[in-house]
């Protein structure tokens, strides 16, 4: 077990190097390389992700991969990690076979990726000294758990101590809602203590939380389907007239679509009182709501802008994200929509990526 240095000779930093498999669009690695963490690939079925990930994460590369391709082995032997180097593998599964969004979880195959990554790390030969798992909180609910008591049975049999937890991402600085599984865990080998989870950092009694406005209150306006001409994916869907009446009609800073008249009011509305967030608009004063794959369409959510008439940019997506300002998304609208709500926040990543080789170097 590591120990804190008191001979008052500073140390080396610890080197690390990563892997991130079910990349994306980079929103993990991104922020594990802005906790210092040397990533050198990150994996993903969908070649869509690749422009982005390679424009914003040097020097990690995109590899296109079906994770059930891969080979613990042949991943050990690309990465040529040095006997001084320690070894991250960060895992993020899609999360839509276990989304409460999805009707068909018993048919679902996706939902067999997590014991692909409990298969990998079986095939390791030098096991990786840190692990990250992320996902929706439902993972530890779906076939009463079963998925996920299967593969931790493959950490305990492989020697790591671990822990997981529902966490809320505006606890730790990212302006948004955001609820989701963690997993951590680190080899015994290196730390054979419990491991914890990073202590919060907003809320009550400490950083207040962020807002909408301080994460996108700086952007100029735009009109409903206009793209600004400088700065990068400040753009914003086309409304038609119809809609544009709702938004009107929505209340500003937090308004929803309970505050339309019956004329506005769609059929499938018509006596419902569910789902009020849609057409709805954010609040400039709270944490956004959680971002989704389609959070710059105003019927999928409460994803109208908090004062303009028009729902939230793609920017304005991924500032909520956490993502930089400079990180520039590729593709097609929607594409792109879907490659930054599906996303890690990079400061969440930052965060975990920074805490485990703090917390094993005390």
């Amino acid at each position: 077990m590591h120990r804190q240095n008191t001979s008052g000779i500073k140390e080396k930093k610890t080197s690390v190097v990563a892997i991130d498999l079910f990349c994306g669009a980079g929103g993990l690695t991104r922020g594990l390389l802005d906790a210092g963490i040397d990533v050198k690939c990150g994996f993903d079925f969908d070649d869509n992700f690749r422009r982005t990930y390679d424009a914003n994460n040097k020097p990690a590369i995109f590899c296109r991969a079906d994770v059930r391709s891969l080979s613990g082995r042949d991943l050990e032997r690309q990465l040529c990690i040095q006997s001084d180097e320690r070894f991250f593998l960060a895992a993020c599964a899609p999360c839509q076979p276990f989304s409460r969004h999805n009707k068909n979880h018993r048919y679902d195959r996706r939902k067999s990726l997590l014991l692909e990554v409990g298969r990998i790390l079986q095939e390791f030969e030098r096991k990786p000294d840190y692990l990250f798992i992320e996902n929706v909180p439902a993972i530890a609910k779906v076939d009463d758990g079963k998925v996920l008591k299967q593969f931790n049975s493959i950490l305990g049999e492989l020697n790591y101590s671990y822990k997981s937890e529902i966490i809320d991402a505006k606890d730790y600085g990212v302006p948004q809602i955001r609820k989701r599984f963690i997993m951590i865990a680190v080899n015994k080998t290196l730390y054979s203590e419990e491991i914890m989870f990073p202590q919060k950092t907003h809320g009550k009694e400490l950083f207040p939380y962020r807002t909408v406005k301080d994460a996108i209150g700086h952007l100029p306006p735009l009109r409903a389907g206009q793209q600004h001409k400088t700065i990068t994916n400040h753009e914003c869907a086309l409304l038609a007239e119809i809609n544009l009446k709702r938004l009107r009609n929505t209340p500003k800073n937090g308004g929803s679509r309970t505050a339309w008249p019956n004329e506005l009011v769609l059929a499938c509305h018509l006596d419902h009182d569910g789902h009020t967030d849609a057409y709805g608009r954010m609040k400039w004063t709270a944490p956004s709501p959680t971002l989704t794959c389609r959070c710059v369409s105003i019927s999928n959510g409460r994803f109208g802008h908090p004062s303009q008439l028009r729902a939230i940019s793609l920017r304005e997506a991924a500032l909520l994200q956490a993502f930089p300002e400079n990180y520039e998304f590729f593709g097609m609208f929607r594409n792109m929509a879907m490659q930054i709500g599906n996303a890690v926040p990079p400061l969440l990543a930052k965060v975990f990526g920074e805490h485990l080789i703090k917390f094993t170097d005390r």
